[in-house]
């Protein structure tokens, strides 16, 4: 196992959401992502880097986000990668109304290229909205 995974996993995130969270650098992301990548965004399940770009480039139609984490967990994985799960609040930067941030969670499977970096295996990301029984 990794003993820097909490260094990796911090690393990337920060990496990650620095590019993602820019509306005009927001296809560069694809550069972090395994050819056969998994992707589950919300309830849609992407795999392979042309779905995922469509998915994310193409049909998420937030403008730049304004983003703060709260936490972000990591452990490593026996065959050297890392898994990283990143909790925090969202907001699109350009937003005319006046919306509260929305909170998120989202989950990385990153694996070592052999080179000493990383591209993500599989992700999931989920915004955390609460449905209350009445």
């Amino acid at each position: 196992m990794n003993p820097d995974f909490q260094k990796i996993g911090e690393s990337f995130v920060s990496y990650y959401y620095n590019i993602f969270d820019q509306r005009e650098t927001r296809e560069n992301i694809l550069a972090c992502y395994h050819a056969e990548a998994l992707l589950t965004f919300e309830e849609e399940q992407c795999q392979g880097i042309q779905t995922i770009r469509q998915k994310l480039c193409e049909k998420f139609k937030m403008g730049s986000i304004h983003r703060v984490i709260t936490k972000i967990d990591c452990q490593p994985m026996y065959d050297g990668g890392v898994l990283v799960y990143v909790f925090g609040q969202l907001a699109e930067k350009e937003a005319q109304s006046m919306d509260k941030p929305m909170g998120f969670s989202h989950t990385f499977v990153l694996r070592s290229t052999g080179d000493g970096s990383f591209c993500i295996a599989n992700e999931i990301f989920r915004l955390t909205i609460y449905n209350f029984a009445a």
